[in-house]
């Protein structure tokens, strides 16, 4: 009796479960060349090497972070999504993020995000696997390719701004040469 009562409720509990489905894709991590003026001397080959581990984490650390978690969230409309904390006759969850002496607290579209969202290194490799798990396979897909977008725009943002100050420093150093 204790046999079939312990078959029988763990049966009646997985068939009552929601079924999680987890949306992987899998990025390349490269180290971008951070020597805007092409001068001899200016690469250090074994200071790239060095400096890589480091630069992967810092990758791995944006890819989680509540920024790029806002942007996703923000671009898919999820607080207004229920399953994330929102209403959708209620104005974004975002907006409305409580703030108590400067801190502001993670918004219920943000936790759930961030509870949904998982970041994993291939071991010996420059790769990473960006997973989202939830309920719905379309939602779950869809999130990991905008969170992937977001961040990939992002790095094209700080290598255009990088360009741009280096461009104005060397017009100014132009100027300065032609005076």
């Amino acid at each position: 009796l204790f046999l079939l009562a312990i078959v029988t409720i763990v049966t009646i509990a997985t068939f009552r479960m929601a079924p999680t489905y987890d949306a992987t894709a899998r990025i390349e991590i490269d180290r971008e060349n951070t020597n805007v003026l092409p001068f001899a001397g200016a690469n250090y080959s074994d200071a790239i090497f060095e400096d890589l581990e480091q630069y992967i984490e810092t990758q791995s650390r944006i890819l989680t972070s509540a920024t790029m978690a806002n942007q996703t969230i923000k671009s898919l409309h999820l607080d207004q999504d229920p399953r994330f904390g929102g209403q959708p006759t209620n104005p974004s969850t975002l907006a409305l993020a409580p703030k108590d002496g400067g801190v502001q607290f993670p918004t219920p579209a943000l936790a759930a995000f961030q509870s949904g969202l998982g970041i994993r290194r291939v071991p010996n490799t420059r790769l990473m696997d960006i997973t989202f798990s939830t309920s719905d396979p379309k939602l779950a897909a869809m999130i990991v390719n905008a969170h992937i977008n977001n961040f990939i725009e992002q790095n094209f943002r700080s290598r255009y701004e990088a360009t741009a100050q280096a461009s104005n420093w060397l017009t100014g150093q132009l100027d300065e040469l032609k005076s």
